[in-house]
């Protein structure tokens, strides 16, 4: 809240997502707190890039969606915000997260989230 800025989510499933948030209205609180947020203050913004084929875009309220391959895609996502990286692993019944609070690890990720943008595309009408 304090930084504004752009938040970079790669390797995405938001099944999991849906799975590790628990209760259908946790994660619709979830969903709609992030709206609000990035309505209200422009200076948020949200790239997803998620498995070619996937068409769970719960987030497209504030968030921007594209698919990698699926060759090119990976069970390991991160998130780029800030100064901040964070490496999500989800096992069946675990998830592990690891953030790095540093803004050179942050900048390298975002560059290599960028170039990932670059080649995903942009999901196919229904």
């Amino acid at each position: 809240k304090t930084q504004g800025g752009e938040f970079c989510v790669n390797n995405v499933s938001e099944d999991l997502f849906d799975k590790w948030h628990g209760s259908h209205e946790r994660l619709h609180y979830h969903l709609d707190r992030m709206a609000d947020v990035i309505k209200t203050d422009s200076s948020f913004k949200m790239r997803i890039i998620i498995e070619e084929g996937d068409r769970n875009f719960q987030a497209t309220k504030y968030a921007q969606y594209r698919w990698a391959d699926k060759e090119k895609f990976s069970d390991i996502s991160f998130y780029v915000y800030g100064d901040r990286l964070a490496i999500l692993i989800f096992e069946d019944n675990d998830l592990y997260i690891t953030v790095v609070p540093n803004k050179r690890v942050a900048d390298a990720y975002r560059k290599q989230f960028d170039i990932a943008w670059e080649v995903a595309r942009e999901p196919d009408a229904e």
